[in-house]
């Protein structure tokens, strides 16, 4: 429901389900919530409290700006466009999404 949501306000594609979900779960996994005292799922069960930083930069479907590594340079811009979809799990470095 909550993922149905969030598609429709931003106007995701049907074929990123996954990412919405995914991003919806981490989301869930960080905030506080009453039944917990006020704690994060992630608080109670791994004993520290999650960053939620990296969800106040962007909103997920936002338009962006990405380098691209491989682009050979001047005269051209090594920035391309896409859009964000949530912070990675594959890397722990501040403002790496």
């Amino acid at each position: 429901m909550m993922t149905n949501r969030l598609m429709d306000r931003t106007g995701c594609p049907d074929h990123l389900w996954v990412e919405a979900t995914n991003y919806v779960v981490m989301l869930l996994n960080i905030l506080a919530h009453k039944n917990l005292k006020w704690r994060s799922p992630t608080e109670v069960g791994l004993e520290y409290t999650p960053d939620a930083s990296h969800f106040l930069v962007f909103s997920f479907f936002e338009k962006i700006l990405y380098m691209d590594p491989d682009h050979r340079g001047f005269p051209h811009s090594k920035e391309k466009p896409g859009r964000w979809l949530g912070p990675t799990q594959a890397c722990d470095d501040v403002m790496t999404f």
